[in-house]
């Protein structure tokens, strides 16, 4: 199943705040099967183009700005604390 644009970043967001993917699954409405199978599209894809780059790419399509000092993500406040962390379970493709 193909999530859309909101539901990737949505996805990041919550597996960098610490969520399961069963948690993150029950929130977007898909199965914890579709959850790990895009975490790692998500990781093949920082391998070829940094965890940075898929990070901001990812945030950019659901229409957020990585770059501003507080991003407003549904009902959650993004800091700067919070992207960094996100970015660095990419990174590590923590599981």
């Amino acid at each position: 199943m193909a999530l859309t644009a909101y539901q990737i970043a949505e996805l990041i967001k919550m597996r960098g705040t610490g969520h399961s993917q069963a948690e993150i699954g029950a929130r977007l409405g898909v199965s914890q099967q579709v959850v790990a199978y895009n975490l790692k599209k998500l990781r093949k894809e920082a391998e070829k183009k940094g965890p940075f780059a898929v990070f901001d790419d990812s945030l950019a399509r659901a229409g957020f700005l990585p770059c501003t000092a507080h991003t407003y993500f549904d009902d959650m406040m993004w800091t700067y604390n919070d992207i960094f962390g996100v970015r660095r379970v990419i990174e590590n493709g923590r599981k």
